[in-house]
């Protein structure tokens, strides 16, 4: 074999040798590789151009979300109430109830009106002695001052719970801020504008699921970890309307279902006044506790009422 052969030998033998998958030449694999993930890194720069200008969207805490601030913003707004006149309704799978609210700063007055008939209460603050409460019931009505009556107390407490006070608004923001914060409450990412009735809102909503909330969470929030009921909601979505002019919640929904009954319960205000109302007149007419509390047992079993 002569010199020339032998270096063409050679030769050959080291080309077969550089030669990679697809009978290419190592070298020239190397430089379609690269081209390929330049390729790859201009198509992917080139749609996240088209989808955010070419950021990646970093993730928003819960709590710093529109939806979020919305409702939490809600809760400080009532609890600057000092006077106010509130009309709203309530539908709790179908049963509905009409609410007036009233509070002039040295009084109160309330009502409320179902298939139950009308209830009342008017109320001194700083003298509950001259609390008076009222049952109406087709066309009978019976009002009685309370007194010192243990039985209508009660009925007076009930009728006066209506009225939240500034440390019962902040626990209720705590307890839905913590619902945030720990993932119990994801709130939409669109805050939407819709009206409601009179009112110019804006609208969000918010899935609620205490299945990854941990027991240390649960706890914090004065839940039970041994509260079976929590774990058998399903779908349960609430949704929340704000006004914009006051920052008071004007409008709620919740739905959820339990082993497949769906429910719902929905709150719509009608009229918000913020400035001291005129107060109903009591009533001049006045029964005893013991009447009273006779009639009220009447409504309530629709015994022999006439």
């Amino acid at each position: 074999m002569g010199k020339n052969e032998a270096k063409g030998e050679k030769a050959g033998k080291e080309e077969e040798k550089n030669k990679g998958v697809f009978g290419l030449p190592t070298s020239t694999l190397a430089i379609i590789a690269v081209v390929a993930i330049a390729a790859i890194a201009l198509i992917y720069y080139g749609a996240m151009q088209r989808q955010g200008g070419g950021t990646v969207e970093t993730p928003v805490p819960p709590l710093e979300t529109e939806a979020a601030k919305l409702l939490l913003s809600s809760y400080d707004a009532s609890m600057a109430l000092s006077t106010y006149s509130l009309n709203y309704s309530t539908d709790e799978d179908g049963a509905t109830s009409q609410y007036l609210l009233m509070d002039s700063g040295t009084g109160r007055f309330a009502r409320v009106e179902g298939g139950f008939g009308a209830v009342e209460g008017y109320f001194a603050v700083g003298n509950e002695t001259e609390d008076i409460a009222c049952l109406g019931f087709r066309n009978q009505t019976k009002c009685t001052k309370v007194g010192n009556d243990t039985d209508t107390r009660g009925v007076a407490d009930n009728i006066a719970g209506l009225f939240l006070s500034k440390s019962q608004r902040a626990e209720k923001k705590e307890f839905m801020r913590m619902l945030i914060e720990y993932g119990a409450a994801k709130p939409s990412k669109e805050v939407a504008d819709e009206k409601v009735g009179p009112f110019e809102a804006k609208k969000a909503s918010y899935s609620l699921s205490y299945k990854n909330v941990t027991v240390q969470q649960l706890l914090a929030m004065g839940i039970s970890p041994d509260d079976q009921s929590i774990y058998a909601i399903d779908n349960y979505v609430m949704t929340f309307w704000v006004d914009k002019k006051t920052g008071l919640l004007v409008k709620s929904r919740e739905t959820y279902s339990v082993e497949g009954a769906s429910h719902v319960f929905a709150t719509e205000y009608s009229g918000i006044s913020l400035s001291a109302p005129q107060l109903p007149e009591k009533p001049a007419a006045l029964s005893t506790p013991a009447e009273f509390l006779h009639f009220m047992s009447l409504v309530y079993s629709c015994a022999d009422f006439e």
